[in-house]
């Protein structure tokens, strides 16, 4: 053991070296199984779609949630700017006069 370490040098590559040869190993067991015998069911393949849906989704969450406060703060931008605005009484009065009441004498109409 002693002369095999001396060889490799360091223990981590020790390391390195027995799990690459059992990942080797695995590889080969998993490749030589027989599979032919196996039927996979309609409910499996229904639930791998489902969770397959599931991952999609979550994956998207993440720009939804940036789009909204993006959205969000654009919208209270333009609050803010239109209150501004409006706090200025002859930016109030001309859209009071010109666009509020010539909609509201337009639309009302007496009826005898």
């Amino acid at each position: 053991m002693s002369e095999e370490f001396d060889k490799i040098g360091t223990l981590d590559e020790l390391i390195k070296r027995a799990v690459s040869e059992s990942g080797d190993r695995d590889m080969e067991m998993f490749d030589s199984l027989d599979d032919s015998g196996i039927e996979l069911s309609a409910k499996l393949g229904i639930r791998v779609k489902r969770e397959i849906v599931q991952s999609e989704k979550a994956s998207r969450k993440p720009k939804r949630k940036i789009y909204i406060r993006v959205l969000a703060s654009i919208l209270a931008a333009a609050l803010l700017a239109a209150a501004a605005a409006l706090s200025i009484y002859a930016i109030k009065e001309s859209l009071w006069g010109v666009t509020l009441t010539n909609e509201f004498e337009s639309s009302l109409r007496i009826k005898h």
